[in-house]
């Protein structure tokens, strides 16, 4: 228990609430766990790493309210601090629970990484997870980071037209480009999440199977 009784984590208290387990299994290992209410993230390791956990059917699920890219941007936001998401858990799932193929949760893993910059990290379980945040303890703590402060964000002035192309590129497998060239050819957001599956396929890169993907998400009922 010693070898990490240096080591703070903050616990995001929604987090807690639905998963305690990790939170005392890192508290019997000796980590210091402080229960908060985090703005973003989920939990905040030794002052370093913000870190945003989701299960597979977790991140399509918050891809169909439109909540992933809110967070994406909070933690891309928050000062002083190294953000990722951790993924918990065997992708395959999705398929069986939520209809999703693989293509289109890959297209979302990428669209964090290459788009927003995000790195992602996946562990196959929440006993994995524990490891996983002692080790990233482990490295902030090595590299002199022992105060938590509180989480701080830096403000964003957005132009209409930034505001735009990140509604639109917050539909799955939509990038910068393609998101700018469905507004130069339907104009308005409204006519963009109203287009037919042929309409997409008007533009550039996207297919038919991608044209699916995106009417079906915009139509299918919750």
């Amino acid at each position: 228990m010693s070898r990490y009784m240096d080591l703070k984590i903050v616990v995001d208290s929604r987090e807690y609430s639905k998963s305690g387990k990790i939170a005392n299994a890192l508290e019997k290992r000796g980590v210091k766990i402080l229960v908060e209410k985090l703005e973003v993230g989920d939990y905040y390791v030794q002052g370093e790493f913000l870190v945003e956990r989701k299960t597979p059917l977790d991140l399509v699920g918050s891809v169909k309210k439109m909540r992933i890219w809110e967070q994406a941007e909070k933690l891309k936001l928050a000062e002083n601090v190294k953000p990722l998401i951790l993924i918990e858990g065997y992708p395959t799932i999705i398929q069986k629970f939520s209809g999703w193929g693989i293509s289109s949760y890959l297209g979302i893993c990428l669209s964090l990484i290459y788009g927003w910059g995000i790195p992602l990290y996946f562990t196959p379980n929440w006993r994995w997870t524990v490891y996983f945040l002692i080790q990233l303890a482990k490295r902030a703590a090595e590299e002199g980071k022992e105060k938590i402060h509180p989480v701080s964000f830096k403000p964003k002035a957005e132009t209409p037209e930034e505001m735009k192309r990140r509604i639109v590129e917050s539909l799955p497998t939509i990038g910068p480009k393609q998101a700018l060239s469905l507004l130069q050819r339907f104009k308005t957001v409204r006519n963009i999440m109203n287009l037919s599956v042929d309409e997409f396929m008007e533009v550039k890169g996207i297919g038919k199977k991608k044209a699916e993907t995106i009417y079906r998400i915009l139509n299918e009922e919750y």
